[in-house]
């Protein structure tokens, strides 16, 4: 008598399929909208229609340089956009990563031109002079100006 081999693919693709399953049970759809669309859609171009009651605004673009900001590269001036030279507060890091700052004498962030860095595990306090470039931050709390 011959033994034929047996087909496991068959089970492959049920087992694939039932992840499929319990992967969108358990995620809920959260991605998917159960709702039949109705009606019809404005053209992408067009305005929507305003809200009674409500007023539009505009977004705001600083006028000066800021006293609040987040991670990121930040050239030391007065422009807007800018941040200006002065003390400022963080509460830290954030999301469980380490939180880093520089003081630099360029925007380009080489290590030869860094002034000051810092790993702060907790709130911290640093001055930003005149004389800094540019201040780098990444993984830290937002950073306020406290003086």
């Amino acid at each position: 008598m011959v033994n034929k081999p047996r087909r496991r693919w068959p089970w492959i693709v049920g087992a694939v399929l039932l992840a499929v399953v319990i992967g969108v049970i358990v995620h809920g759809g959260e991605n998917s909208s159960t709702s039949p669309i109705t009606g019809t859609a404005p053209p992408a171009h067009a305005p929507a229609a305003p809200t009674p009651g409500l007023v539009a605004r505009q977004a705001t673009r600083p006028t000066g340089p800021l006293t609040s900001f987040g991670d990121g590269t930040y050239q030391v001036g007065t422009a807007a956009g800018d941040i200006a030279a002065g003390s400022y507060r963080s509460a830290g890091s954030t999301e469980g990563m380490p939180c880093y700052w520089a003081r630099t004498g360029d925007l380009a962030g080489k290590v030869d031109t860094i002034i000051a860095e810092g790993y702060p595990s907790g709130p911290t306090t640093i001055t930003i002079k005149n004389s800094d470039s540019a201040f780098l931050a990444s993984g830290c709390a937002p950073w306020n100006k406290v003086g």
